[in-house]
């Protein structure tokens, strides 16, 4: 082997190792903000991962966690979706179709919506989940024909009220 070659692997060997370094740091890390996740404390499980996402921003499961909290604490659900789609690249859990169909459903995207929670309903396993997905699809389904109505307003007759023609109690 020539000098070239061991100095190159020794740089692959190095970076590899602080890949994995690294990636261990994000989930020794990630631990409390999933306590709180499972509380249900979304804002502060946001909080928490947003510490952590400085250091791997390219963590599949601190990506996933993120996203399901921006949603469920209604903060930022634009970016909840961005960050549940990654984390579909990085790992494929299936809950996070669960978070995206909310997603979707609070986007007013309802057949986004429906397809996502007809994906988690499929293979989930927790029966929680199962059930909360499926009123938040029949939810979705009866929003659509709603949705979709759209008024044009005429107005007939206009005339401005005054306060002093106002009943005050």
């Amino acid at each position: 082997m020539t000098l070239k070659t061991l100095i190159s692997a020794k740089t692959f060997i190095i970076s590899v190792a602080t890949t994995i370094q690294v990636a261990a740091f994000s989930q020794a890390n990630i631990k409390p903000a999933i306590n709180l996740f499972e509380r249900q404390q979304y804002t502060e499980c946001a909080e928490a991962l947003e510490a952590v996402l400085r250091t791997n921003e390219r963590d599949g499961k601190t990506n996933f966690y993120l996203g399901a909290a921006y949603v469920m604490s209604r903060k930022n659900v634009s970016e909840g979706i961005r960050r549940l789609k990654f984390s579909q690249l990085k790992l494929h859990n299936i809950d996070s179709y669960f978070y995206l169909g909310r997603a979707y459903q609070m986007q007013y995207e309802f057949e986004q919506a429906i397809t996502s929670f007809d994906r988690f309903m499929r293979t989930a396993k927790n029966e929680n989940m199962i059930a909360q997905a499926s009123q938040w699809r029949t939810e979705c389904q009866n929003s659509i024909p709603l949705a979709s109505k759209i008024f044009n307003v005429r107005v007939i007759d206009k005339y401005r009220v005054t306060p002093d023609s106002l009943l005050f109690v």
